[in-house]
């Protein structure tokens, strides 16, 4: 069982959802596998924000809803990971 867990961990990243315009930042582990639409459910639910009306990008390119964290080139474990959050 710790190995499952530990695997798990080995397999999400910590993001920073910065949220503009208004520059609010807010933390949260993901799974690297987990559709960006998972995603955005998320953090519309931890922040009271219709994710129908959200986009995201990393790295001044827009994520789409059907792409993971690890398509657009995240790794488990990688550091200072921030993903804008457009409304």
């Amino acid at each position: 069982m710790a190995e499952k867990m530990e695997t798990k961990s080995e397999e999400s990243v910590e993001v920073t959802f910065v949220i503009q315009p208004d520059g609010f930042r807010h933390g949260m582990l993901v799974s690297l596998g987990e559709s960006i639409e998972n995603v955005k459910n998320k953090v519309a639910s931890d922040l009271s924000l219709d994710p129908n009306v959200m986009a995201m990008a990393y790295n001044n390119t827009q994520i789409n809803d059907g792409q993971t964290l690890k398509d657009v080139g995240l790794s488990a474990g990688q550091e200072g990971v921030e993903i804008i959050v457009l409304l």
